[in-house]
């Protein structure tokens, strides 16, 4: 609602005139221009154990070119660990942190070697709106053939989401019909990136629906709107 987001475009040429940037993209076989103030240009990740030249170490990488690693960051050759991007497990900087306490654990006390737990990864995208989400989304969940059900709750049937005007902004909950155990959450408003880590938290101690629910929410704040998304069950 807020930006033209245009799908499946393919950029051919930039230009510059005066504080005009144009891009020209080829739009469905057909050749349109977009104008703006700046270009931001976004176009993932790539190792760069081609460039280390890790090989000479007997590190072993895969087919992408990320190093190869078990579930304590070990790599293939003995003594040396790997975290965080390189590994290709998750692109985030928390998933790395998560992964150094793991890997300096096993280096240093290696009788006591743990496996890095991975359970309720969160993700948020600091965009406008924000947008956060921890484990399975919908689309996932049908294509495993699992059963589900949906709670969600609008920011501005809460006290301070309509003190905020916010007229978009939703919590969408996913919890197992039988257990009602927590499948995923996802977030699009103000603060998602903050509301999210409740859920998280949730997830990582194994608590389902009435874990949030019971929790006595702070009144207007803005994670009742979690709590009433919750509520739906």
């Amino acid at each position: 609602k807020k930006y033209n987001v245009v799908l499946g475009a393919t950029a051919s040429a930039v230009s510059k005139k005066g504080n005009k940037i144009t891009v020209t993209a080829d739009v469905k076989g057909k050749k349109k221009k977009y104008s703006g103030d700046a270009v931001l240009v976004a176009t993932g990740r790539r190792p760069n154990t081609d460039l280390l030249d890790v090989a000479k170490t007997g590190v072993k990488t895969n087919k992408r070119g990320f190093i190869k690693v078990n579930r304590y960051m070990e790599t293939s050759t003995k003594g040396i660990w790997a975290i965080g991007d390189i590994a290709g497990v998750y692109m985030f900087k928390h998933s790395a942190n998560l992964e150094a306490g793991y890997a300096a654990l096993n280096a240093f006390m290696p009788s006591r070697k743990m496996k890095v737990d991975y359970k309720a990864m969160p993700h948020a995208v600091f965009s406008s709106p924000q947008i956060a989400g921890v484990g399975y989304t919908e689309e996932q969940l049908k294509a495993k053939k699992m059963h589900y059900l949906v709670g969600k709750q609008m920011y501005k049937s809460t006290g301070m989401g309509w003190a905020l005007h916010e007229k978009n902004g939703f919590v969408k909950v996913l919890v197992d019909p039988k257990t009602y155990k927590i499948l995923g959450c996802h977030i699009i408003g103000p603060e998602a990136s903050i509301l999210i880590q409740e859920i998280v938290v949730a997830m990582k101690a194994g608590l389902g629906v009435s874990g949030i629910t019971k929790a006595v929410h702070i009144h207007p704040a803005m994670p009742e709107v979690v709590q009433r998304a919750f509520s739906n069950f």
